[in-house]
């Protein structure tokens, strides 16, 4: 910033490409010599980032994949001399997001690595889209039957259709995230997927998730937090009641569960709204055939939800409870 207000915006484009000029952060991780971050002119080879400033992977081993963070196609080894500009990594069914790349070499097994990140996807959805919270819900769990030896020739299918569908009303970016990555690695590594079922891993080695809270200076390499990949997110540890609600209702069979199932779990500021919700809920999805259903109904339980809770209540039970607003509107007027 000092350097553009001292010397103007033509310096700042003398670096860059005519279409993307200027200069961008890069952040590499995983399997390479030296992880770090690394101010670049925009159009600067990935090749050069991969193997020239991060030093290229481990001696014996080869680029296999690198993930464009979590929000784009996996980068094969053939796509190293793409230019790394928006336009260039789009043209090559890619996208350049915020320029983290996570690099593995041969040694990783990407059934494994698209299950750690299809989680990553599936933990941080806020829940207020229930195509995006299923969506990448289901593919976590498929994929981690695969990682556990588990699995059918029919769950490469049920990952394409469910990552696809998890930008269903989408209102972030998270779940294209999902569908994109997810697609690509089956796509491209679809042998791979194919030898893991049923089997144990041919390639054990653990990964971890990179998430990365610090840098450790003496090893020249990021630290990660290792226990997000294992920590358990389920109700019963966090009393989240965007997980609890999402646990129930993805196993109840039809919506009277979906309504009833829902508990507040370990949060008491909000059960009397919760509470409060649920006769709505009740009142307006269950109603009779006969009852005239009017559009306005969901509208009003999600302004009476935003005014008596926002503020009041952190932001996770906030997200449940306007999620069970919107999801109101699209259940079937009467239970089964």
């Amino acid at each position: 910033m000092p350097h553009i207000l001292a010397d103007g915006p033509d310096w700042l484009r003398a670096n860059g490409t005519e279409g993307a000029p200027g200069t961008m952060v890069f952040t590499i991780c995983g399997d390479v010599r030296r992880e770090g971050v690394f101010e670049l002119p925009l159009g600067t080879p990935l090749r050069y980032l991969v193997e020239e400033l991060a030093g290229g992977t481990p001696e014996g081993r080869a680029v296999k994949a690198i993930f464009p963070g979590a929000s784009n196609t996996v980068i094969v080894p053939e796509q190293l001399d793409t230019p790394l500009d928006f336009d260039s990594l789009r043209q090559v069914g890619s996208g350049l997001g915020a320029a983290g790349f996570a690099v593995f070499d041969d040694s990783a097994c990407m059934v494994q690595a698209a299950y750690r990140y299809s989680r990553f996807l599936f933990v941080e959805s806020c829940g207020q889209c229930p195509a995006c919270k299923f969506g990448t819900g289901e593919v976590t769990e498929t994929l981690s039957a695969i990682d556990a030896g588990g699995g059918s020739d029919r769950d490469f299918e049920l990952i394409l259709v469910r990552a696809r569908g998890s930008t269903g009303g989408q209102k972030c970016a998270l779940p294209t995230g999902e569908s994109l990555l997810m697609q690509s690695l089956v796509q491209v590594f679809g042998d791979e997927f194919a030898s893991h079922i049923g089997r144990s891993c041919p390639l054990p080695r653990e990964l971890p998730f990179h998430k990365i809270v610090d840098w450790d200076a003496s090893a020249g390499r990021f630290a990660y937090d290792l226990a997000y990949a294992t920590v358990d997110w389920s109700p019963a540890t966090t009393g989240c009641p965007v997980r609890s609600w999402w646990s129930a209702t993805a196993r109840a069979p039809g919506p009277r569960k979906e309504v009833a199932s829902f508990q507040c779990s370990g949060h008491p500021p909000c059960l009397e709204e919760s509470e409060r919700f649920n006769r709505w809920m009740v009142d307006v999805v269950l109603a009779e055939p006969s009852r005239p259903r009017k559009p306005e109904h969901a509208g009003a339980g999600y302004e009476h939800l935003r005014r008596g809770v926002a503020g009041r209540i952190p932001r996770c039970q906030r997200s449940a409870t306007l999620m069970r607003g919107s999801w109101a509107g699209r259940l079937p007027g009467r239970a089964p």
